[in-house]
């Protein structure tokens, strides 16, 4: 059953390079998958594959209590604060001249090396040196490739090879932050394997990283820059975790349907937008998140049930944030802590209690 799912994959890759819209095939692909996953769910004792995914493959110490406590809190406040912080950034960005506007945007979109300055080594000259010392690695060492070849897989991401860490960067994925993310999971690689660790933990370390940065930057950009690029930010994280929550249970609902696997097209976005619209209005939804409609129809498929961590991470990477402003050793402290003690078998939210997030 895992062999054809692999296979479906594949089906589906090859489709989707052709276009990123649903018809029949990738309904059937999608719904064989389906079949499949909740399949795998029973023969291991579960009643359904998001149980399954969630305790097995996920190891998550949560479950469905908090994660209603969640969606409960993110349908109530999230969304103004997503528009109040898009408003923030889009008025103190309007204001900027074409350079500090470039160098905004830049951070987070165009390559690091494109940038005149090299925030990336900057920041790593600013962190404890033992940390600094293990990322480093990462290019000492050779433990990374940066592709341009269009053709190339998409994406940035870190694996292992010859038992150590590598990171690949495809091309429209070598930016600052985008590189700074894949530094948090070296790290995090440098001190237990990647699959060992709660994946949910290992997207705090990535995150985190990221909002240390951001913390940096505070210290280095004029401070009418940096609000500007705060804001573009936290709109961008508050937005992952929106998406983020809305993927995560429209797949429940999917692997806990009574005809799961047997669905049309017209039923998928039907579910979808009965989710989409606890949060508010679908358009602007769509609008505020970059084309959700597009984007959740291919991590469905390609990443079940992995979404939520996306969400749960982001919120705990934001509170290393926060706790820089107030301590920025504390902030430290509690990150590598999250790195170098982090318990494999101790699960999400007790390896946070740990690192005192």
């Amino acid at each position: 059953l895992e062999k054809r799912n692999e296979e479906l994959t594949v089906e589906y890759r090859e489709l989707s390079q052709e276009s990123l819209s649903w018809d029949e095939e990738v309904v059937r692909i999608y719904n064989e998958m389906v079949k499949n996953c909740n399949r795998i769910a029973e023969l291991y004792g579960y009643e359904n594959y998001y149980e399954y995914a969630s305790r097995v493959i996920y190891e998550r110490d949560f479950g469905a209590e908090e994660r209603s406590k969640m969606r409960s809190y993110a349908t109530t406040y999230l969304m103004d604060a997503v528009y109040g912080a898009l408003d923030t950034f889009l008025s103190k960005y309007e204001g900027l001249g074409f350079m500090d506007s470039n160098l905004v945007t830049g951070l987070m979109y165009t390559d690091y090396d494109d940038l005149g300055t090299n925030y990336v080594a900057d920041y790593m000259q600013s962190i404890p040196g033992d940390v600094a010392e293990k990322m480093q690695a990462m290019f000492d060492e050779q433990r990374v490739v940066f592709v341009d070849d269009p053709n190339a897989v998409e994406g940035a991401f870190t694996t292992y090879i010859d038992g150590a860490p590598f990171c690949f960067f495809g091309p429209g994925y070598q930016s600052s932050t985008t590189l700074i993310h894949e530094l948090g999971h070296y790290y995090g690689g440098t001190m237990v394997e990647l699959w060992e660790q709660p994946l949910d933990i290992s997207e705090v370390q990535s995150q985190g990283n990221e909002w240390l940065f951001v913390y940096y930057l505070s210290e280095t950009l004029s401070e009418e820059l940096f609000e500007c690029f705060l804001h573009l930010t936290i709109t961008d994280n508050m937005t992952i975790i929106l998406s983020a929550l809305m993927i995560d249970q429209f797949e429940e609902m999917v692997y806990t349907h009574p005809n799961a696997g047997e669905l049309t097209l017209e039923e998928y976005e039907a579910l979808m937008n009965q989710v989409v619209s606890q949060y508010g209005d679908p358009e602007e939804i769509n609008y505020v998140i970059g084309d959700l409609n597009t984007y959740w129809k291919m991590v469905v498929v390609e990443q079940p049930v992995y979404y939520i961590s996306y969400a749960v991470s982001a919120v705990a990477a934001m509170d290393i944030y926060v706790t820089a402003t107030e301590n920025e050793e504390q902030a430290w402290t509690a990150y590598r802590a999250l790195v170098e003690e982090m318990d494999p078998d101790a699960g999400f939210l007790k390896n946070l209690e740990n690192a005192g997030i």
